[in-house]
């Protein structure tokens, strides 16, 4: 199952093709397989079989830390859909947290910090914030509805 489909079986086929339109390869995987994770294998066998590929071109779905930075160390370029900032709907917008680059950590609108946490599967920094300074919070309704009131930034 993938999303809130309805269950059943599905496969999805992750082809690469060239500029013309022919596919240089294929995998299939379970139809609940994130794209980026189908990335890997896609790549090394079109890379190994086509070594003079100089870009990469992809929809967002593979626009994530680890797949630019294979691309990127293999000298090749890697062209991607821009991925909008993900917020929630009716609240703070993304550009009001704030990276301090000095400290490595966050600030909220509300000038509290969120700290590092950890690095997630896809490659992107966690910050979290402090659930005893969010509960007083006035704008929390505007940052997060989390019922343990804490507020995940993903950079």
């Amino acid at each position: 199952v993938k999303g809130e489909h309805k269950r059943q079986f599905a496969y999805e086929a992750h082809t690469a093709c060239d500029k013309h339109g022919f596919v240089l390869e294929a995998v299939v995987t379970p139809g609940n397989v994130h794209d980026s994770v189908a990335f890997d294998e896609v790549y090394e066998r079109v890379t190994a079989n086509f070594p003079e590929t100089e870009t990469i071109v992809a929809d967002s779905a593979y626009k994530t830390p680890h797949i630019c930075k294979k691309v990127f160390e293999d000298g090749r370029v890697l062209s991607t859909a821009y991925k909008r900032p993900q917020t929630m709907k009716g609240g703070h917008e993304w550009w009001k947290y704030v990276y301090d680059e000095y400290y490595d950590c966050v600030l909220c609108p509300e000038h509290q910090v969120l700290t590092y946490r950890t690095t997630n599967r896809d490659g992107y920094r966690e910050y979290r914030s402090d659930p005893r300074i969010c509960v007083n919070c006035p704008t929390r309704h505007l940052c997060t509805r989390s019922k343990d009131c804490v507020k995940t930034v993903q950079r």
